[in-house]
């Protein structure tokens, strides 16, 4: 073969596509039938609107996960070569420059997507014009979207298959990265979670957009939105193009990254599990400290009763015991052997439980402060007592809120041995606030509640539902902040589960302001009490109210149900005048 420099290789690009004939023919196979084989053999497409809606909402919902899968399988079709001794050898003999062969191997992996992906859109946009339909704006944003999201994950794919030297570790691998940011999190979070004073893993991630398709399936982005007049949908349009030509770009990256690798890498390491000589310690370690993390919980949470602060040394003997797994196992991946119990390793594997005891330590003994901070309260602009998003900025309610928060600090010792009585239980207690600065600080604790503690007059949780029972506040967690008649999509009263009345928007918004707002400052409506030292429980009747709100206040709270209590004067009177006939509901309670 003669030497000349090319950026693409005939020859092995037509071998690669070639060889990978089974996996793309299955590939297009499947949009084949998702597509133009369903714009075809559907009665459904009554409407161009219908059809139009379908395609972007394909586009939406597959295009992270199918090119996670498939940018998987084309990266080890395309660079299959290297992760066997002769192949490997045989293509680092052929007179090609590395930069040759790189591009005409990623060249080949991109055209197992584009190629077939290019065909779908065509066949589709036939598919539609036979039916009268004309899609091809729609087809363009599902090919671009999918290809898109591709160049992201072949890359990542491709950039791994440069470090690792088997072929059984780069789907391990990729995998686990892809996933690695909010399992860690998650993880360490709720260790957190367990041995700091008042920390509140809400769920909610910090660095979820590390893991690209987590963030895209938990978000639901891109998504498909439509305009809606009354009850037709006039047009619907795609969003998501900054996240994906993010991800596009982040993908060249990692491509021009891996080529940098392969010129680098060792053509006889194919074998290894990590290619990359100078990559061996951070996998070492990366893969120690994981296992640290993920066995040491999963043995706490089988072998510990409750991972909590009481339970300290035990964890940290769980995690030490994942550690040393993950080392010892590590180190027999890294040298294919067994023989690693050797001194230096030994000695190794001590300091890294140093490290860790050194970090639990930390957290532990709340080293940085986090469980004694209060803000000032110059520092709040609003507080809020529940998990939703509801503030008041009230600056009595933030003196009161911050006022209850500083004696539950103080009481610390008092909550922590009430936990060792069983016929105790614990309900929790949600503080956020919302700083001048833009900065919000969440904590979370567990009040206890039960006879002997909650009927005491000082008692935590009867302070707690002082606060949480404000009538202003009652009212900002059960009605939207702000709302008009044309934010109501409906509202309906209902007895006993059968005779219902549906209200205009109109009539709903004058029954919210002049009736259930001044009933939810004024009587038991609304009310949540968590514990039971009540000496007259509130009496409800059997009726209730639902309201729906549109979505341009859906972060307020989308729907609203209440029972209505017998002292809610206003509400039973209208309900009264609309020839509803309320009754008591025996042994009806409400708690939190």
């Amino acid at each position: 073969m003669k030497s000349r420099t090319s950026c693409c290789n005939g020859a092995v690009l037509r071998r690669t596509l070639f060889r990978s004939l089974p996996l793309w023919g299955t590939y297009l196979l499947c949009w084949l039938v998702m597509l133009p084989v369903m714009i075809l053999s559907r009665n459904r497409w009554v409407s161009l609107m219908d059809l139009r809606e379908y395609i972007l909402q394909t586009a939406a919902t597959s295009c992270h996960f199918v090119a996670f899968v498939y940018g998987l399988a084309a990266a080890c079709v395309a660079f299959s070569f290297l992760y066997h001794s002769r192949s490997a050898n045989f293509f680092g003999a052929l007179p090609l420059r590395r930069e040759t062969l790189f591009s005409t191997c990623y060249l080949a992996g991109l055209l197992l997507s584009v190629g077939p992906n290019l065909l779908v859109a065509l066949l589709s946009v036939l598919a539609g014009l036979l039916r009268g339909m004309f899609v091809g704006a729609e087809l363009a944003i599902w090919l671009g979207a999918q290809s898109l999201t591709f160049v992201f994950y072949y890359s990542f794919a491709v950039l791994l298959a440069m470090v690792v030297g088997h072929v059984a570790a780069l789907p391990g691998l990729y995998v686990v990265l892809n996933f690695t940011a909010i399992v860690v999190e998650a993880l360490i979070r709720s260790l957190l979670d367990s041995f700091v004073y008042g920390m509140w893993f809400n769920g909610n991630f910090w660095f979820d957009w590390a893991s690209p398709l987590y963030y895209a399936l938990a978000e639901g982005t891109p998504e498909v939105h439509g305009v809606w007049t009354e009850t037709v949908m006039t047009d619907c349009y795609f969003e998501g193009w900054k996240q994906l030509l993010i991800l596009a770009a982040v993908g060249v990256a990692f491509a021009a990254l891996a080529f940098w690798f392969f010129r680098r890498r060792r053509m006889e390491s194919a074998g290894d599990v990590i290619a990359v000589r100078h990559l061996k310690p951070v996998f070492l370690y990366g893969f120690t400290f994981g296992c640290s993390l993920v066995l040491g919980y999963l043995l706490a949470e089988m072998l510990v009763s409750g991972i909590g602060s009481r339970n300290f040394v035990p964890v940290l003997l769980c995690m030490l015991a994942g550690a040393f797994l993950g080392y010892f196992v590590g180190e027999m991946m890294l040298h294919k052997s067994v023989r690693v119990f050797r001194k230096r390793h030994w000695a190794n594997w001590a300091v890294t439980c140093v490290v860790i005891t050194a970090a639990m330590l930390c957290v532990r003994l709340d080293v940085f402060g986090y469980s004694h901070y209060i803000p000032q309260s110059e520092e709040v602009e609003a507080v809020s007592l529940t998990y939703g998003e509801t503030y008041i900025a009230d600056p009595g309610m933030i003196e009161e809120t911050l006022a209850l928060h500083q004696e539950i600090l103080d009481r610390r010792t008092e909550t922590e041995q009430a936990a060792d009585k069983t016929d105790h239980w614990y309900t929790s207690m949600y503080l956020r606030y919302r700083l001048k600065n833009g900065q919000t600080v969440c904590r979370s604790y567990e009040l206890p509640c039960g006879p002997g503690i909650d009927s005491a007059p000082d008692s935590l949780v009867r302070k707690y539902d002082a606060l949480y029972n404000d009538p202003d506040y009652t009212v900002l967690r059960n009605l939207p902040r702000s709302y008009t008649a044309r934010d109501i999509d409906s509202c309906y009263l209902c007895q006993n589960g059968e005779e219902e009345v549906y209200l205009t928007r109109q009539e709903a918004y004058e029954f919210l302001k002049t009736a259930v707002e001044p009933d939810l400052r004024d009587s038991s409506m609304g009310k949540v009490y968590h514990g039971s030292y009540l000496e007259q429980e509130p009496v409800w009747t059997n009726a209730y109210l639902e309201v729906i709100f549109t979505r341009s206040i859906a972060q307020e709270g989308r729907s609203v149900f209440l029972t209505i209590s017998q002292d809610a004067e206003r509400t039973l009177a209208y309900f009264e005048s609309l020839g509803l006939h309320l009754q008591v509901e025996e042994g009806v309670e409400k708690w939190g």
